[in-house]
C-alpha cells in the first residue's frame, strides 16, 4: 500500500474526526504490517510528542517474520 492509497481512502471520509484505530485497521487490512500497537504516554509534549519503532519477530523457528510497529504518542498534545 502506498501513502497515496491511505490518503485517497480517508479523503472520502464524510465524518470527522478519523480515529487512529480506523487508520490502523486500514493498514492491517492491506497487509503492510502484521501488528500495530498504540501507546498513550503522559509526557511533556515540548520534550517528546511521540516515538515510532518497527521490528520483526518469529512466532516459530524458521517461520515467517511478524512485522510490528509500536507508536507512542503524548496524551498531552492539543489537537487543533
Amino acid at each position: 500500500m502506498l501513502l497515496r492509497d491511505l490518503v485517497d481512502h480517508f479523503s472520502r471520509a464524510t465524518e470527522l474526526t478519523i480515529e487512529l484505530d480506523e487508520i490502523v485497521e486500514h493498514i492491517l487490512r492491506h497487509g503492510i504490517q502484521d501488528e500495530i500497537h498504540l501507546f498513550g504516554a503522559d509526557t511533556d509534549p515540548t520534550k517528546l510528542r511521540g516515538a515510532f519503532v518497527q521490528f520483526t519477530y518469529h512466532k516459530a523457528m524458521c517461520g515467517d517474520p511478524v512485522l510490528v510497529t509500536h507508536v507512542v504518542y503524548s496524551e498531552n498534545v492539543e489537537l487543533e
